[in-house]
C-alpha cells in the first residue's frame, strides 16, 4: 500500500514537472499575441522579449517589423507592468520602450501617408523605397504639421551614464524623408508664385522680354522640384499660361508685320516661351503674311489723305496731294505790283503852270 501511495506521489510530480518544462519551452519560443500578466522581475523579461518581437533586429531596435502591431497589445503591455514586482526604475525603462513602439508606429504610418502616391509604403520592413511620390492634395501646412508632431517629440531611450546613444537608422529615415517632403512643397509654392507674378505681366507688345525673365525665373524653380506628382502641377498650371499668351501673342503678331521674328529674340530667357513659339512658328508667319496681304487690297481700295500706316499711296496718287503745294501764284501777284507806287514819281506836270503865267503879267502893262 505505502508502495502504491509513493508511486502516485512520484507520477504526481513527475506529471507536474512535465507540465512546467513544457509550458517554459512555449513561452521562450513563442511570440504571445496577448501579454500575460506579470507579478515578479523574472516575468518582465518576458515583457522586453515581446517588445524586441515588434523589430526587424531586436539587437538593432530601429526598423518595425512588416506584420501590423495592434495598439491593444501595447496599451495591455503597459498595463501588465504594473503588477511587476521590480523596481521603478526598471519597470520605466520598459515603459519608455513600449512607448518609443507606439512613436515608431505613429510615425511609420504618417510618413507613409506623405507619400501615399507610390505604389508601395515608402517605409517597409527594414527597407527605404528611393523612387516616392507625394500623396494628392497635400500642402506645405500639413508636412509641417507631421514635422511637429513626430521630428520636435521623437523619444530617446533610457540609458545608464556610460551607455553610448546607438544610431537608430528609423528616425534618420524618417527625418530625411519629412524634411524631404518639406523642401519639395516649399520650391513648389515658390514656382506657383513666381508664375503668378509672370500673369499679372500684361501681353503686349514691350512686354514680351519681362514675361520671358519671369518664366525663367520660374523654370528654375520647377527644377528643384523632383516629386512626380508636384511637378505634374506645375507643367499643368505652366500649360494653360501658355496657352492664354499664344492667344494673345497671335492678336498681336496680325497688327504688327514682322514681329515674330522680334519677340523671338526677346523670348530667348525662358525655354518654355522659346519652345511655343518656334512649334507654332508656321502659323504665326502665315497670321503675318495674311495681315500684310489683306492691308495691301484694303489701302488700293480705300485709301485717302488721311492715310498714315501704309507708305504706298503717296507714290500712287501724287495729285491728290500736291496741288495746294503747287500754288505760288496765288501770293506772287501783290508781290509784283509796282505800277501802283510809280505814278506819283511821273506826275511833273503838276508843277509846270506856275511856269506860263507870263502872259497875265504883260496884259496888265498894256
Amino acid at each position: 500500500m505505502k508502495n502504491i501511495f509513493k508511486g502516485l506521489i512520484i507520477f504526481v510530480l513527475l506529471a507536474l514537472i512535465g507540465v512546467l518544462l513544457y509550458a517554459t519551452r512555449m513561452n521562450k519560443t513563442a511570440k504571445p499575441t496577448q501579454p500575460v500578466t506579470v507579478n515578479t522581475v523574472q516575468q518582465l523579461d518576458q515583457v522586453v522579449q515581446q517588445i524586441d518581437s515588434y523589430y526587424v533586429n531586436p539587437n538593432e531596435k530601429s526598423f518595425l517589423r512588416e506584420e501590423p502591431i495592434a495598439d491593444e497589445e501595447l496599451t495591455q503591455l503597459k498595463e501588465a507592468i504594473d503588477t511587476v514586482n521590480a523596481s521603478t526604475a526598471d519597470k520605466n525603462k520598459v515603459l519608455v520602450e513600449i512607448e518609443i513602439v507606439e512613436w515608431k508606429k505613429a510615425a511609420l504610418d504618417a510618413v507613409n501617408h506623405l507619400y501615399s502616391g507610390s505604389a508601395t509604403p515608402v517605409i517597409k520592413g527594414d527597407q527605404v523605397a528611393t523612387k516616392k511620390v507625394l500623396a494628392d492634395n497635400l500642402k506645405l501646412a500639413d508636412v509641417e504639421k507631421v514635422a511637429t508632431d513626430f521630428i520636435d517629440t521623437m523619444p530617446k531611450r533610457l540609458l545608464l551614464d556610460d551607455e553610448e546613444v546607438p544610431e537608430d537608422k528609423f528616425n534618420t529615415a524618417i527625418t530625411e524623408l519629412i524634411n524631404e517632403a518639406k523642401v519639395q512643397f516649399e520650391n513648389f509654392d515658390k514656382a506657383i508664385e513666381a508664375l503668378n507674378k509672370v500673369k499679372s505681366i500684361d501681353i503686349e507688345d514691350g512686354q514680351i522680354g519681362n514675361i520671358a525673365k519671369g518664366l525663367r525665373d520660374f523654370e528654375k524653380l520647377r527644377d528643384k522640384v523632383t516629386d512626380d506628382n508636384l511637378l505634374k502641377q506645375l507643367n499643368e498650371k505652366a500649360d494653360q499660361y501658355l496657352s492664354v499668351f499664344l492667344t494673345a501673342f497671335t492678336e498681336i503678331a496680325s497688327e504688327i508685320p514682322g514681329y515674330y521674328d522680334i519677340a523671338l529674340v526677346a523670348a530667348e530667357p525662358s525655354q518654355l516661351l522659346t519652345k511655343l513659339m518656334k512649334e507654332n512658328r508656321e502659323t504665326l508667319e502665315a497670321t503675318e503674311t495674311e495681315t500684310e496681304t489683306t492691308e495691301e487690297v484694303v489701302t488700293e481700295e480705300i485709301v485717302t489723305e488721311e492715310s498714315q500706316y501704309v507708305p504706298e499711296p503717296s507714290y500712287t496718287e501724287p495729285p491728290v496731294t500736291e496741288p495746294p503745294v503747287t500754288e505760288p501764284p496765288v501770293t506772287e501777284p501783290p508781290v509784283t505790283e509796282p505800277p501802283v507806287t510809280e505814278p506819283p514819281t511821273t506826275e511833273p506836270p503838276v508843277t509846270e503852270p506856275p511856269v506860263t503865267e507870263p502872259p497875265v503879267s504883260s496884259d496888265q502893262t498894256e
